[in-house]
């Protein structure tokens, strides 16, 4: 699905999607499958902030009936409500991450990533 998916700025090798535990992250690192360069998502800091507002909620809300699971040792409920919490996590950041700002991780020092590839001449001057 092209909302959790996005494309090297480099090759764009399409369809690059950023592992479970690192969509969490603010900045996380991917490894573009065509190139090889190093690519990181850079979303604005007030759309992380929501983002990190709208975890703490669905913390506190799967918070209490895990507690409760813990307590009756219901633990295929605790399992379902861990899954969901991290599922309503994790969807969010995907496409976060998708959406915002994809750049390299260091700067190329000739700007390479910028231009647009020279045409290769048929002839020689």
């Amino acid at each position: 699905m092209r909302l959790f998916t996005f494309a090297c700025p480099m090759c764009a090798a399409d369809r690059q999607r950023l592992s479970i535990l690192s969509a969490l992250a603010r900045r996380p690192k991917k490894l573009c499958r065509g190139c090889g360069i190093v690519l990181r998502s850079h979303p604005s800091i007030g759309v992380y902030l929501l983002f990190l507002l709208y975890t703490q909620f669905i913390g506190l809300i799967a918070g209490l009936p895990l507690i409760w699971a813990y307590m009756e040792q219901q633990w295929m409920a605790m399992a379902a409500l861990w899954i969901a919490a991290l599922l309503l996590c994790h969807v969010p950041a995907m496409a976060m991450h998708a959406r915002g700002t994809i750049c390299r991780d260091k700067v190329d020092p000739d700007r390479s990533y910028v231009r647009a590839k020279k045409q290769a001449s048929t002839h020689d001057p």
